[in-house]
């Protein structure tokens, strides 16, 4: 029969044209011959030429993830630290000690998103992230004797939270695409009409 048909019963159904099998660059082919002077191919590979890898994990991914999370913790509780500090009896000082390990521990992320292979995007988070908590630091010293910086703290810091939030996202969920498995394909390609010299 002339075209192409699938031959591996219980695989989905896959319609290329020659010149598509052979442009396939990350598909591997290994073919045999089959029925009616078909050639069989089986396809191995990824859905895609755009498809990513996914990130290995390793102890230090869990390591980085964990720090991560535990900076959008901190973040929070310096939160709460202000608002009893305000409303309540706590002292105001814990609050930039926490600040101030917060923005260390942000500058190691930084490091550590540097060093190991987090994507473009994991990256830049953890930069945007330690700038703003470098000025929100700032302002938090300012804002001792000038009101002005310290109403531009508060806005910061849930900003800050939420930078927070989204690194740790990045490192705890893949950022990169899975790449998708074929799922062992059998594609007949239909050889054509036998020529004088077949047998």
């Amino acid at each position: 029969m002339p075209g192409h048909r699938r031959e591996a019963a219980g695989c989905p159904a896959v319609a290329l044209a020659p010149d598509q099998v052979a442009s396939c660059a990350n598909l591997a082919l290994t073919g045999q011959p089959g029925q009616h002077g078909n050639m069989v191919q089986r396809v191995v590979g990824t859905a895609g030429a755009d498809a990513d890898t996914p990130r290995e994990t390793t102890p230090w991914s869990a390591i980085h993830s964990a720090l991560a999370v535990t900076l959008a913790v901190l973040v929070l509780v310096q939160a709460v630290i202000a608002g009893q500090a305000l409303f309540g009896g706590w002292a105001i000082d814990v609050h930039g000690w926490v600040g101030n390990g917060s923005f260390l521990l942000g500058l190691l992320l930084v490091a550590l998103a540097l060093r190991r292979d987090v994507g473009k995007g994991g990256t830049l988070v953890a930069v945007a992230l330690v700038v703003a908590m470098f000025v929100q630091t700032g302002l938090g010293y300012a804002g001792r004797t000038m009101p002005e910086a310290a109403s531009w703290h508060v806005p910061l810091g849930v900003a800050i939270f939420g930078l927070a939030v989204v690194h740790a996202a990045f490192l705890c969920v893949p950022a990169t695409r899975a790449a998708q498995s074929v799922p062992d394909v059998a594609i007949a390609i239909a050889a054509g009409p036998p020529g004088p010299d077949s047998p």
